[in-house]
């Protein structure tokens, strides 16, 4: 056995002690001596207890053997045969012992003794209640900054929003700040203590007093939001779920919930997602079912008039391969001709008005009051019950029952396991790839034949495979009597780029 754990070893210095004559006349006993200390000096023998004594009272230093005393000392409810290091449960009994009953308890207890990571639900908390879902109505202000004496503006969470209508101060707790930019914030307010109303350029402030008075610590303007929003035109092929975010004259961070639509996909409800900031005036948007935003505004629009034309609202000008082929005048009404149409009543338009206070769409923050739901149960008189709890473990019960109902049950509940089932599997396959050679398609120069008189008479266009050498590995020509262009109709006053096009991909033969 090795004396490891201690350093000063007097079986190194006991020859010294005795007189000289001894060591000369008797080096057995001398040796004898000798062996004795090396014995007691072995580790958790007499000697090596005394001079180590304080380090066997120290959890992190103490040897194996004595973690046992430990056990029964502090964690007598710990079997002795667990399986996580036991002087770290030693450590941490004290954190089961203050939140027994608990599933932070539960979790810890079942980490420490089977190194299992578990859940522990209650499963009263899915069973019905009538009227039991909790409905809230969130109401936010867009506040610019003025000026401020707080580290962040977030540090305005659970202080007062103070603003005077008629003479009057109005005190509203501050549920929660989202930071929009350096110079503008979203304050979410308690909705039961509103002023009676909010307007835009208001000034607010905030102090460090629930009463009146106090010292200002932050002060700003309420800055316009999109607040409402109508249809007046549903257009077709919407789907119900579509989000579309809009930025018109400047303003962004709006977004558009499609909440429901017709048979033919006809926009007729939508709902605020979020409501934007930075807009001037009211506008209106074009939206299409593809969920683009083609346009901002309806000043120098084109109108679908639901027949086979548009009204022009400013003058409107038609192109074809950025060839000029029709102007039309302000607010004139148009028909399509041939095969051609220039309508497009698959767009909708959304108008939208500005205000103060944000009123967000109704949400229900628990389904307990919802019979439908798949989670919600009846209550019985076993696991859906308020006097029941549920472990989600890896384990079989009767590994861990007797144990946990004499630890860390809480008295007067009932216990049930949810075992999870579990194991991995390898899915990978054996298949191998072989790459090859990268091939590029190169296409000629157009070729025309041309007769005496200069018609042309013949058009070819000449196309060839290439490899990554540069050598040709197939060719070809692609012929076509048919000539494909883009057409589009947009407002003179608009940015064609960005203007709506209402014949795309029209072929012509030639």
């Amino acid at each position: 056995m090795t004396t490891s754990r201690i350093k000063n070893k007097i079986s190194a210095i006991v020859s010294s002690q005795l007189p000289e004559f001894v060591r000369n006349e008797n080096p057995i006993f001398v040796s004898f001596i000798e062996a004795y200390y090396k014995f007691v000096e072995q580790d958790k023998n007499s000697q090596e207890i005394i001079q180590n004594l304080l380090l066997y009272n120290d959890i992190d230093s103490t040897t194996e053997d004595f973690i046992k005393y430990f056990l029964s000392n502090y964690a007598s409810i710990l079997p002795e045969n667990i399986i996580a290091n036991k002087k770290l449960a030693i450590k941490r009994i004290k954190d089961i012992y203050e939140s027994k009953g608990s599933p932070l308890s539960f979790q810890l207890f079942f980490r420490i003794v089977f190194n299992q990571e578990i859940r522990v639900n209650f499963p009263y908390e899915n069973v019905l209640i009538p009227s039991g879902g909790n409905f809230l109505q969130r109401r936010s202000l867009r506040v610019s900054t003025g000026s401020t004496t707080l580290d962040s503006v977030s540090d305005l969470t659970n202080r007062f929003l103070r603003v005077t209508k008629n003479n009057q101060e109005f005190r509203t707790p501050i549920i929660d700040v989202r930071t929009i930019s350096s110079t503008l914030s979203e304050i979410f307010l308690d909705v039961n203590f509103l002023a009676t109303s909010y307007d835009v350029n208001d000034v607010v402030n905030v102090t460090d007093a629930t009463e009146s008075g106090g010292n200002v610590l932050f002060t700003g303007n309420i800055e316009p939001t999109t607040v409402t929003v109508t249809i007046s035109e549903t257009g077709l092929g919407f789907k119900k779920g579509q989000i579309y975010n809009i930025t018109a004259d400047g303003g962004l961070g709006t977004q558009i919930l499609v909440n429901n639509v017709t048979s033919v996909g006809g926009i007729n409800e939508v709902s605020f997602v979020n409501f934007g900031h930075s807009y001037d005036n009211d506008f209106n948007v074009q939206i299409s079912n593809d969920k683009n935003v083609p346009d901002s505004s309806l000043v120098g629009r084109i109108i679908n008039d639901n027949t086979n034309g548009f009204l022009s609202h400013g003058n409107v000008r038609h192109t074809a391969n950025g060839q000029i082929l029709s102007n039309f005048g302000s607010n004139t009404s148009v028909s399509s001709s041939g095969t051609s149409t220039l309508s497009d009543n698959t767009k909708a338009i959304l108008n939208f008005t500005l205000g103060a206070l944000a009123i967000f769409p109704g949400e229900f923050t628990t389904n307990k009051g919802f019979l439908s739901e798949p989670d919600i149960r009846l209550q019985n008189d076993l696991l859906y019950q308020p006097f029941a709890y549920e472990l989600v473990t890896g384990l079989d019960i009767n590994n861990f029952k007797d144990i946990v109902l004499d630890t860390i049950h809480p008295a007067g509940q009932r216990l049930f396991n949810n075992r999870e089932l579990s194991d991995t599997l390898d899915v990978r396959s054996s298949v191998s790839t072989t790459s090859s050679d990268t091939l590029t398609l190169t296409l000629f120069d157009d070729i025309s034949n041309v007769d005496d008189s200069g018609f042309t008479i013949a058009r070819i266009l000449g196309a060839q495979l290439v490899d990554e050498t540069g050598t040709i590995v197939d060719s070809g020509t692609v012929a076509s009597d048919e000539q494909s262009y883009f057409a589009e109709t947009y407002v003179v006053n608009q940015d064609p780029t960005s203007a709506d096009s209402y014949i795309a991909g029209t072929t012509e033969t030639f």
